[in-house]
């Protein structure tokens, strides 16, 4: 009997490696299993449909409910949880609580992480939401000291993570006016953007450098971020999806007054 947690083959190099988010869709939509359902919302929420989003986080929501609680799975709802998190954030700037976070950590015995490597990844995904809710609450200081904790366990992120961190990490110092890191955080993060293997992730951070770039006001690095983006090897659709993407970060940056990131 075949895994019923099993997602359609092929998907995701469809959806990080390609970028081709109708195609990884389409693919995923004809897949019964709550995960499934809520990554075609995780694609919605990419392509900036939060209603559609909303419909099938809600739905995956429903079919979670009927699937006993492994660490595979607790895993599976902890993520959609973290895109719930996300889709809120990017719909709108709400004024964020840390009520947001109260998600499910899946609970680990000493030989889980060996058995289950993705266990780390979540605490991980944990801290980096926490310190993204601390970076809109304004409060960079402590947004800060986790995206520090994340750095230094290096060894243990992908490059699109550190990128993610470094990034973030540049925006709290901007609020905290400390200017001369922001310079080094982000030439850190280019590094690390240049090491992504997938156009989805290299879009998505792309995108945000070109954002923050134009919103400090320095032209030639943002024009080069958004080239680099128009000419990854992706469906012309993701890339003016992603331009738009920028657009709606920087115009969030402009409401703060300062750089945050969704």
């Amino acid at each position: 009997m075949s895994d019923p947690r099993a997602l359609p083959g092929g998907w995701k190099e469809t959806l990080y490696g390609k970028a081709d988010l109708e195609a990884s869709y389409r693919e995923l939509a004809s897949c019964e299993h709550f995960f499934a359902e809520g990554l075609c919302g995780y694609i919605r929420s990419l392509q900036l449909q939060f209603r559609d989003a909303w419909h099938h986080f809600d739905r995956a929501a429903r079919m979670g409910e009927a699937v006993e609680d492994d660490i595979p799975t607790l895993i599976q709802k902890f993520l959609l949880e973290i895109y719930r998190f996300e889709n809120a954030l990017v719909e709108t700037p709400v004024t964020l609580e840390p009520s947001l976070l109260e998600t499910r950590v899946p609970l680990a015995s000493a030989g889980v992480f060996d058995e289950y490597p993705e266990v780390e990844r979540v605490i991980r995904l944990r801290m980096f939401c926490e310190a993204k809710v601390l970076l809109h609450l304004g409060e960079c200081e402590r947004a800060a000291d986790i995206y520090d904790a994340l750095i230094r366990k290096g060894a243990c992120s992908t490059p699109e993570q550190l990128a993610g961190f470094y990034l973030d990490l540049a925006a709290c110092q901007q609020g905290l006016g400390e200017l001369d890191l922001v310079d080094r955080s982000l030439e850190n993060c280019e590094l690390a953007v240049a090491a992504i293997d997938g156009a989805l992730e290299a879009a998505r951070q792309s995108a945000s450098l070109y954002a923050f770039y134009r919103f400090l006001g320095e032209t030639a690095k943002a024009d080069g971020w958004r080239g680099f983006l128009l000419h990854l090897r992706c469906p012309s659709e993701t890339k003016a999806l992603f331009v738009g993407r920028a657009q709606r970060l920087l115009q969030r940056c402009l409401q703060h007054s300062r750089l945050v990131s969704f």
